[in-house]
């Protein structure tokens, strides 16, 4: 069974795919390898979930069927629908509560990670063709103030860092998200790094 260290390493890596520093099958595999599985399939479809053959594709929170896939299924809002299908052969064990448990607690993650992703690509589609003007878009202190952001800091923290005040950070910080077109800081900092805005 994986140690925290492992599934915090795995949920930086969902991120990490999502910001395409990392390739989702990688990924995919890592945690196919924590859970213990073969191998795992992602799908995203529009509508209904999918179907599975029977005795196949049990949710985390339902009692797999020995040798069958240990599915976690999330439906957004939106009507897309997340399938994270890990598989083992017949021979191996059937899925402990554990695996269940830890496939529902990284199953969110996972379509957060998702959701990120396609909102990056629309980003990077729809972006100007010229860096320059993406460059130009905010000021150097804003940026300096948004790599923090992504790196999970405090407007305190930041501003120690900074030597600025934390009220000046959190005025920087709307900027930003006032001209990146977003509504929280930790999507600002996303939408810059996607844009090459800002590195971490």
């Amino acid at each position: 069974m994986a140690n925290e260290h492992e599934v915090a390493d795995l949920i930086g890596a969902f991120y990490a795919a999502a910001l395409g520093d990392a390739a989702w099958p990688d990924t995919l595999s890592r945690l196919a390898d924590v859970l213990g599985g073969g191998t795992v399939t992602l799908a995203r479809m529009r509508g209904a979930a999918p179907r599975r053959e029977p005795g196949c594709g049990h949710r985390p929170q339902a009692a797999p069927a020995p040798g069958g896939a240990l599915v976690w299924t999330d439906v957004e809002a939106t009507g897309v629908t997340t399938e994270v299908a890990v598989t083992r052969s017949c021979a191996s064990p059937p899925w402990s509560e554990a695996d269940i448990a830890l496939l529902t607690y990284l199953g969110p993650h996972i379509g957060r990670a998702l959701r990120l992703d396609r909102r990056f690509a629309a980003e990077v589609r729809d972006a100007p063709p010229a860096a320059a003007t993406a460059t130009r878009l905010l000021s150097q202190r804003e940026q300096d103030c948004l790599v923090w952001v992504a790196r999970g800091a405090t407007s305190k923290f930041a501003a120690r860092q900074l030597s600025l005040s934390s009220h000046t950070v959190d005025e920087h910080v709307r900027s930003a998200m006032a001209k990146l077109g977003v509504t929280k800081r930790t999507e600002a900092a996303a939408v810059a790094v996607a844009h090459g805005l800002i590195a971490i």
